[in-house]
């Protein structure tokens, strides 16, 4: 159990570092402005999150 969590771990890891890859660019009156993101790795990312909590709450919840 501990090794696959340790895998999915990883793998969240790899996903958000993959979804912080955003150009920024400053307009004067505007402040900084995203101009380019992965929308589908940040989406990715979220759901990945909600699935990898879910499976520590069942976890937790048979007390392993």
């Amino acid at each position: 159990i501990i090794g696959l969590l340790v895998v999915i771990i990883i793998d969240h890891w790899s996903i958000l570092l993959h979804g912080i890859l955003t150009k920024a660019a400053y307009f004067p009156g505007q402040a900084c402005v995203v101009t380019q993101s992965s929308v589908d790795m940040i989406a990715a990312g979220f759901v990945y999150a909600m699935i990898l909590d879910f499976i520590v709450l069942v976890l937790t919840g048979i007390r392993l």
